[in-house]
């Protein structure tokens, strides 16, 4: 151990050698650290009480395993391309101690020296172990680790490890023992924790066999950290998780209660943070493969982000918002941006907000069980300390929930969505769901900092308009199950996630939610019985009565919007058409990547079976409209918080009648339709996000029923979500383009091996010269498109021929895995529509001025 030194060069040839990286074992030596002397562990022969106070030295097979540990964990971020581990060297290996007194740190990296004098060496300690980064164990807690499987201790062992490379890997400007400058713990123990976990897979340790039995102990490994509390851990409260709380001995008071809780969130919490670093790293992370295709990450990102700088306008951002963000978030939005194959093309601005959707339904997709704390109510504690409230859902009522989101947090509610009675088999209605921003103080366009998280993604942001109190921004004909019904009590939960567009101005966002189901429920049966057609020769026609067709009761509705003077609530008594038009509204699910659900669905992009329109399913739909009945309930439109009767409502009936298809020569039309002003309206609920009511209409008592050719009645009551409210006007787009799409778009991207990064870039450039060229503040709505191949003007000299454009969807969407061929006809189909838009992008991509 004599002449122990740091040499980089010697460190680098040491941990490139063949056969991997030596490393020595001491547990006789006292060592002074952070201010204290940590004694060495004792003989097995001293005392009781020594043995219990400093540990026992270590025997020859506990000394071997330590060894194979740190060989095993060199070996594994050699491979990862790391530098060597700044340790001190003598004789050709790293040395590292055991040592006891470490308070609760199973181990630790820094500075330390031999405490004087050392037992039995002479000259005095210091002059055998210098002063210098040393790599320490803690005697006690090595032999009982923190969780109850056999490589928690050597996950420990490689934890420690990455600090020491550190030492020599990190280049930022003022690196302190291997923690960026200006950045807390959320980074530095959060990150560096994730890989550890994978270090010993050759030994046989693969961590989702362990963590998915979900025990308490587990939970530091599995990353179950509070999110509705800041990524940066700021601003959190001086109390803890009850679930924390209570396997822990009762504080003697509230001063100890609340020491306590500042050493979950300095301690705990930091190294929890590693499930958002293991998204990055490993879950979400593809790498391409030389022949095509992909394979998941294995943490190739994690030397990389170890080299990252922190430069001046990383500092002035978080200067500038400090009681949220740290330098470390503008440094990884930059990170992201630059070097990840799924989030360059949204930086943090969607990859929290990503990985908050993803981490919610963890249990079932990556480890697949519901034991111990991965169970759903103990999930949801986990995830949120401060509670996730289960709200009453039904056609009837919608929820209305304001909740205050932390800046790089989260809040979540949860509900169950009833079913379509009248419908065979399991039906379940969509929902709309709508966010208002009741303060967002300090912020210039606060909606763009709310994402969505439902069944494992965020929902693609569309445009947002003016509220009562703030912007609005609604997502409708939104299929709101959850994945695995009978695992999670059949409640969905959704999540509300606060992060800007550019995330180091983010600031705290109180917003209003609701949640409504589009469903109707409609009973009677209006009939038309028209006069004899007269001819010019021979007598007149006779044209039998029609009766329309009944349909379901209840059913599926598609939502409304709102009239600038009248407002249409459209009822289609066919569960088929219904369920064809929410599904291609439905962006969410028809860019979802393969999700298990206990349906055996996938949840998946080109889910068998799965609806969508365009192409052949055109001609499905049409044909299931003449099997029909539709209601239009026509009203004037309504204010804001509107409630009671409604004057001056009609209520027209259409269906299509096969018997006069044979008549079509006499001129009757087998498109049958009825119409009546003697309509009740009564509504019981108008917000930002919802119409509820009930009518009434007697189709003989109407003023336009002169002849009394209509007959019958029809009544029901309807809960509509608003898809948008002309009055308010001022649509606008996010101000970040990419989240127009819903995150799973950017990740089966990934998965495919194509640049989300450079087609994000492609969207924002066409976006900005859109609004340049034509004066406006968003892109063309799809009925405002051209036709391909023809310039509109807005693209300049730039135009794009049907070709080029059909090069360009098979290149780009053509080897996505799952997308079935009808949904690429139905991305195709609006590519196509809104061609204005598409011609600007594409000329984007193909770098045409």
């Amino acid at each position: 151990m004599a002449g122990l030194t740091w040499n980089r060069r010697t460190a680098d040839e040491i941990w490139n050698r063949r056969g991997g990286a030596w490393f020595e074992v001491i547990d006789f030596v006292d060592m002074q650290y952070e201010g204290k002397v940590r004694p060495h562990p004792v003989p097995a022969s001293a005392t009781a009480a020594e043995r219990n106070s400093r540990g026992v030295q270590l025997t020859y097979e506990q000394l071997a395993d330590a060894k194979q540990a740190l060989n095993t964990a060199a070996v594994y971020f050699q491979k990862l391309g790391m530098a060597a581990p700044k340790l001190p060297i003598a004789d050709g290996k790293f040395y590292v101690f055991v040592l006891s007194n470490m308070e609760h740190a199973a181990g630790a990296t820094g500075l330390a020296l031999a405490a004087d004098p050392v037992e039995g060496a002479t000259p005095a300690g210091a002059a055998i172990v210098p002063e210098g980064t040393h790599l320490m164990l803690n005697s006690l807690e090595y032999f009982a680790p923190y969780a109850d499987h056999p490589f928690s201790s050597k996950i420990t062992i490689a934890h420690e490890m990455v600090h020491a490379i550190d030492q020599y890997m990190v280049i930022t400007d003022g690196p302190k023992d291997g923690i960026l400058e200006g950045v807390n713990k959320w980074w530095s123990e959060g990150s560096t924790d994730s890989a550890p976990q994978y270090a010993f897979q050759t030994l046989g340790y693969v961590p989702e066999n362990t963590l998915k039995h979900g025990a308490r102990s587990h939970t530091k490994n599995i990353g179950a950290r509070p999110y509705d509390y800041p990524l940066t851990l700021k601003g959190v409260p001086r109390r803890m998780p009850v679930w924390v709380s209570a396997g822990l001995p009762t504080p003697a008071d509230a001063a100890d209660a609340a020491e306590a809780a500042d050493d979950f969130w300095n301690y705990n919490a930091t190294y929890f943070t590693s499930s958002f670093w293991r998204f990055l790293y490993k879950e979400e992370a593809p790498v391409k493969l030389d022949g095509g295709g992909t394979r998941p990450g294995a943490f190739e990102l994690f030397p990389v982000l170890r080299t990252i700088q922190i430069v001046g306008t990383h500092i002035n951002k978080a200067r500038a918002n400090s009681e949220w963000v740290d330098t470390g978030i503008p440094a990884l939005d930059d990170f992201l941006r630059d070097h990840h194959p799924t989030w360059g093309a949204t930086g943090l601005h969607r990859a929290f907000p990503a990985f908050i959707a993803h981490f919610v339904e963890w249990p079932d997709q990556v480890v697949k069980s519901r034991s111990g704390y991965l169970a759903h109510q103990k999930w949801l504690d986990c995830l949120f300390m401060d509670g996730v409230d289960k709200h009453e859902l039904t056609p009837n009522k919608d929820i209305t929930v304001d909740l205050t989101i932390l800046p790089l947090a989260a809040k979540a509610i949860r509900f169950e969505t009833p079913p379509v009675f009248s419908v065979a088999g399991d039906e379940y209605a969509p929902v709309t769901i709508s966010v208002s921003v009741l303060d967002g103080s300090g912020q210039s366009n606060p909606i763009d900092n709310i994402h969505v998280g439902l069944r494992g993604q965020c929902l693609a942001n569309g445009h947002s308009q003016p509220g009562r109190h703030g912007r609005v921004r609604r997502w409708s004909s939104v299929k709101a199950t959850p994945l695995n019904r009978s695992k999670v009590n059949n409640e969905t939960v959704l999540s509300f996630i606060n992060v800007a567009p550019d995330p180091s101005t983010t600031r705290p966002v109180r917003i209003r939610v609701t949640v409504s189901l589009q469903v109707a429920s409609s009973t009677g049966q209006p009939s038309y019985h028209p006069p004899p057609v007269e001819r010019a020769e021979g007598p007149p026609v006779h044209v039998p009565p029609s009766v329309a067709p009944r349909g379901p009761e209840q059913l599926p509705i598609v939502p409304v919007e709102i009239g600038s003077e009248k407002t249409t609530l459209v009822l289609i008594k066919n569960a088929d058409v219904v369920r064809m038009v929410n599904d291609s509204l439905d962006t969410a699910s028809l860019m979802a990547v393969s999700r298990e659900n206990e349906d055996g669905e996938q949840a998946a992009i080109g889910a068998a079976g799965r609806p969508v329109l365009g192409g052949p399913r055109t001609a499905e739909m049409g044909q299931a409209m003449m099997r029909s009945l539709r209601v239009e309930l026509a009203m004037p439109t309504l204010a804001l918080d509107h409630i009671g009767p409604v004057a001056g409502a009609e209520v027209a009936a259409e269906w299509y009648e096969p018997a006069y298809v044979a008549l079509a020569q006499y001129g009757v039309s087998p498109g049958v339709r009825v119409e009546t002003d003697a309509v009740q309206v009564t509504i019981t609920s108008r917000n930002e996000g919802a119409v509820m009511g009930s009518f009434s209409a007697d189709f003989s008592r109407g003023s336009q029923n002169v002849d009394a050719i209509f007959r019958g009645r029809i009544e029901g009551q309807f809960c509509m979500g608003i898809v948008h409210d002309e009055p308010a006007g001022d649509k606008q787009a996010p101000e970040d383009p990419s989240a127009m799409l819903p995150t799973d778009f950017f990740i089966g991207l990934a998965r495919a091996g194509m640049s989300t990064g450079d087609i994000a870039d492609a969207l924002r450039d066409a976006v900005a010269d859109m609004r340049r060229d034509e004066g406006q503040d968003e892109p063309p709505s799809r009925s405002e498109g051209g036709s391909p191949g023809v310039s509109t003007g807005a693209t300049g000299t730039c135009t794009i021929t049907r070709g080029e454009f059909d090069a360009w969807f098979q290149e780009t969407y053509g080897q996505v895995s799952g997308l079935s061929s009808a949904q690429r006809s139905e991305i195709r189909g609006q590519l196509l529509e809104n061609w204005t838009f598409t011609e600007q992008m594409i000329c984007n991509i193909m770098g045409r001025s």
